[in-house]
């Protein structure tokens, strides 16, 4: 299940239910005792249900913030967790043939649904897009697309700016879901 309180709820109740089975929660950050009041509250409850029902498995999602105190604190309570890094599937997301042209498509697109929230780090995206585009000496057919909105969109705009990716990253505002 997504989500560290979620996941400490769902394995208490399997235990006091005696259902053996396997729990696997999965966290975005491993920064959740530091985000903000009500991020590290959740944390330190679930911690608190974890001390009665561990789950099988916590895999944490490594943002790129400080994780050696949370590290530590789930190591202390006994916890099995592992922490993965963000990566991308270089054989999956490679250009595709056009199945009417027979040709390579023309855009190579980076598209991000997050909240623009500080929590969601949409702004370590954009850096590393820039690093793509270094790396691959700034294609004129590559875009980042940001769709959402929140409190960085601003900040996340003047970044772009920054960086001078004006011509590579397009925000798009909150769409619809469907």
């Amino acid at each position: 299940m997504h989500g560290t309180l979620l996941g400490a709820i769902i394995s208490l109740k399997l235990k006091i239910e005696e259902l053996r089975v396997p729990v696997v929660v999965y966290q975005d950050s491993a920064n959740l005792f530091r985000i903000s009041k009500r991020d590290a509250l959740a944390a330190y409850l679930a911690l608190a249900m974890f001390s009665l029902a561990k789950p099988t498995l916590l895999v944490i999602i490594d943002d790129g913030g400080e994780i050696s105190e949370t590290y530590k604190i789930y190591k202390k309570f006994g916890i099995n967790f592992e922490i993965v890094n963000h990566a991308i599937d270089t054989d999956f997301y490679r250009p595709r043939l056009n199945c009417r042209s027979g040709k390579y498509h023309e855009e190579f697109i980076v598209l991000s649904t997050a909240r623009l929230d500080p929590f969601k780090r949409v702004d370590l995206g954009i850096l590393a897009f820039k690093k793509f585009l270094e790396m691959t000496n700034y294609p004129n057919n590559a875009k980042l697309i940001i769709v959402g909105d929140g409190i960085e969109k601003r900040k996340l705009e003047e970044l772009t700016k920054k960086e001078g990716m004006q011509k590579w990253v397009e925000f798009h505002g909150e769409k619809e879901r469907f």
